[in-house]
């Protein structure tokens, strides 16, 4: 495994990212990456998924506060649909929700993008979006995303705090199909007044630090 989070430099350049890309491209014995706070953003993530599809043994891979944006997520998609070994991708803390209402929808985009990645993808077991304030219809892409898809086991979603009655009633829909062997971090639940509600619930996979850093 290779950690190397929240590191001190100032502000990276993209030859920075290419000299990761290079190491990573043809590593045969890194199973697990963590680049946790690097600042990627989507020059980056470009750089680094572009040799990382070269990689057939990367299993983990943390990118978590990255402040990786729509673009970002494009380049991550493709990466998705490429791989065959990686089991694990980790997106906790990417929101870009700070610069108002232009960006918040930006991120649908960047949504769609990721279920389109989850839709094509066949190796993948866990995934981590918490809290990245992905609004009600990004939820919905996402869920269309995992509903045809029969290899994700773990999803750890909570802490986007745009749930509204659509992305609630596809999760629900959702999770009735994947049945036991599906492990959500929230569970959907009918209120005394009838409605439906969503709340958070941890669990975990079976051999889940198999899936962490």
């Amino acid at each position: 495994m290779l950690n190397v989070d929240d590191p001190q430099y100032k502000l990276p350049e993209q030859n920075f990212f290419t000299h990761f890309g290079k190491m990573f491209k043809d590593n045969k014995g890194l199973r697990k990456i963590s680049m946790r706070q690097h600042r990627l953003r989507f020059e980056g993530v470009s750089i680094l998924t572009y040799y990382l599809q070269d990689n057939s043994y990367l299993e983990v891979l943390d990118l978590s506060a990255n402040q990786i944006c729509f673009q970002g997520m494009m380049y991550l998609s493709e990466y998705l649909e490429s791989t065959k070994t990686l089991k694990s991708i980790i997106l906790a803390g990417n929101k870009i929700k700070e610069a108002g209402i232009e960006n918040y929808n930006l991120f649908l985009i960047g949504a769609k993008h990721f279920a389109r990645g989850i839709y094509k993808n066949q190796s993948i077991v866990h995934v981590d979006l918490t809290n990245n304030s992905i609004n009600n219809e990004g939820l919905c892409r996402i869920a269309e995303g995992l509903s045809t898809n029969n290899f994700v086991q773990s999803l750890k979603i909570f802490l986007n705090n745009e749930w509204g009655d659509e992305s609630i009633s596809m999760f629900k829909t959702l999770l009735s199909n994947k049945g036991t062997d599906f492990y959500p971090d929230f569970v959907i639940y009918e209120t005394e007044t009838l409605e439906t509600d969503i709340a958070y619930l941890e669990t975990h996979i079976k051999n889940e630090e198999d899936y962490l850093v």
